[in-house]
């Protein structure tokens, strides 16, 4: 993923100034959320963290649309001490999905921008668990759950370049239940990415 930002980062830089938002640029960009770190002790963790890169295509001026891809991973690790014996638990889910979007930016110039945006996903997620007693392994649990979820909010860019802009955005997030999904129906999205605008082709010639 580092290698991903810095990419996106060298072509934002080597892009002429032009205008960012205008018909016919396209958008390209990654960020992560969900990020989630919980620790009582060695045998007591749990980790959460979510990518999601996205192109998307200026069809008019200020107005995107785009899809993206979603790709997340959850770790969970417990152990308790029972009345006779120690039970631990050990899980872990993958999920990936495909989120189309539309983005509108209403407000600022120059280094500052401010949009809407609203999507929808489709997410595919594995999930593994085992529970361990006294010792012995239990039979593994594995499951596959299909998770469908909309999202609207705000978003801010701040241009580091003409064409090369961090990115963060907030809002709210819509999904189904299905299994033993980490994400309840309703939650706070928040996410911190960065974004690279190439300029169409009418304006680069320019």
């Amino acid at each position: 993923m580092k290698r991903y930002l810095l990419s996106l980062l060298a072509i934002g830089l080597t892009v002429p100034a032009l205008a960012q938002t205008e018909r016919g640029a396209k958008l390209i960009g990654i960020s992560v959320g969900d990020l989630n770190y919980q620790r009582q002790d060695a045998k007591n963790t749990s980790l959460a963290a979510a990518a999601y890169p996205s192109v998307g295509w200026f069809v008019a001026d200020n107005f995107v649309l785009g899809t993206g891809v979603e790709l997340f991973y959850n770790r969970e690790r417990s152990e308790r001490i029972g009345t006779m014996f120690p039970t631990s638990f050990r899980s872990r889910t993958f999920g990936a999905g495909i989120s189309p979007f539309v983005r509108y930016y209403f407000l600022g110039q120059n280094k500052h921008r401010v949009f809407a945006h609203a999507g929808a996903s489709t997410t595919w997620y594995s999930y593994r668990d085992v529970t361990s007693s006294n010792g012995q392994e239990g039979t593994p649990y594995t499951t596959h759950d299909n998770v469908g979820s909309y999202n609207v909010g705000l978003g801010y860019n701040y241009f580091l370049a003409p064409t090369a802009a961090l990115e963060v955005t907030a809002g709210y997030r819509r999904s189904g239940e299905a299994g033993p999904v980490y994400r309840p129906k309703g939650s706070l999205d928040v996410r911190l990415g960065l974004s690279v605008f190439l300029p169409s082709g009418k304006a680069a010639a320019q």
